[in-house]
């Protein structure tokens, strides 16, 4: 397995970008959690995705263990209405399979996060 090079600087500034652009997209009705995604694959195509609600009683919460001190609220907050649904990087991982996509360099994750 080769070691995966470092970005650069042009292309941290894009992985944000497109995070911060992804996240506009996110459909939250439920949580109002918007999250978008930004994929960067080693050949160097880009693919976003946000995060999609939807009313159905199955649900599907894509959960990062390092960061339950800050999501844990809104955690409990989505889980009090019933909804599916599909996070931003999963969005953002399918998207670049489905288009023959296998090999990444990079993940960008951006959502809102209030001070408490």
């Amino acid at each position: 397995m080769e070691t995966p090079r470092q970005l650069t600087t042009t292309e941290i500034g894009k992985l944000i970008d497109l995070t911060l652009k992804a996240r506009e997209t996110s459909y939250s009705p439920y949580s109002k959690f918007r999250v978008g995604a930004a994929l960067f694959t080693t050949s160097g195509e880009w693919f976003t995705g946000c995060n999609v609600e939807n009313a159905s009683y199955g649900m599907s919460i894509h959960y990062l263990p390092l960061a339950e001190s800050l999501l844990l609220p809104y955690i409990h907050a989505f889980l009090r209405h019933p909804g599916g649904a599909i996070c931003a990087e999963r969005t953002a991982y399918v998207k670049a399979v489905s288009e023959g996509h296998k090999k990444f360099l990079a993940l960008g994750v951006a959502t809102y996060v209030s001070q408490h």
